[in-house]
């Protein structure tokens, strides 16, 4: 079974492109132009279900997806609207030595004076500054400078924050 840990989100499916299986994939990030993926994940009823890749291309903004076993417009139908995941696995960890900020999806953040802050739930690279979204409902700044070390195998990544910087965004939060 194949749980969330072991997967990236991407975005969503929006809707069919044509009458062959193929659907236009709304991507969230830009991972999709760090990788080819050979196995997508998409959760259709509550359920993650992985999908041989056999086409993915751009066109604009969009990208058109075609998935094994999916030949027609009706299947595609079926899926609109279902979240699309890569597998954690075939994403690249790092690039020019470097972890791909969208990796630290779902890793646990632990400052190194107060402990466990809480799981990565999304990164927001929208704005100069790169912010993680925690599920405990705090925004943090990611920076190079907070950062004392990423360990991959337990999906953890430790800071040093500065001090003031919580205690202000826990005030905020209440």
């Amino acid at each position: 079974m194949i749980t969330l840990d072991q997967l990236l989100p991407l975005g969503t499916i929006r809707k069919p492109h044509g009458k062959q299986g193929e659907m236009v994939l709304d991507a969230d990030n830009d991972l999709l132009e760090l990788f080819e993926p050979h196995l997508l994940v998409l959760t259709i009823d509550g359920i993650n279900v992985p999908f041989e890749v056999e086409e993915l291309r751009t066109k604009g903004q969009d990208y058109l997806l075609k998935l094994e076993d999916v030949d027609s417009e009706g299947d595609v139908r079926k899926l609109v609207n279902a979240p699309c995941y890569a597998l954690r696995r075939e994403v690249p960890e790092q690039e020019h030595d470097r972890v791909v900020v969208a990796t630290l999806i779902g890793f646990t953040l632990i400052d190194q004076k107060r402990g466990e802050m809480g799981k990565i739930k999304d990164i927001d690279d929208s704005t100069i500054n790169t912010l993680m979204l925690l599920d405990n409902g705090l925004v943090l700044p990611l920076h190079d400078d907070f950062i004392e070390d990423i360990d991959t195998e337990q999906h953890s990544i430790t800071v040093s924050l500065p001090e003031g910087l919580v205690d202000d965004m826990t005030a905020e939060n209440q």
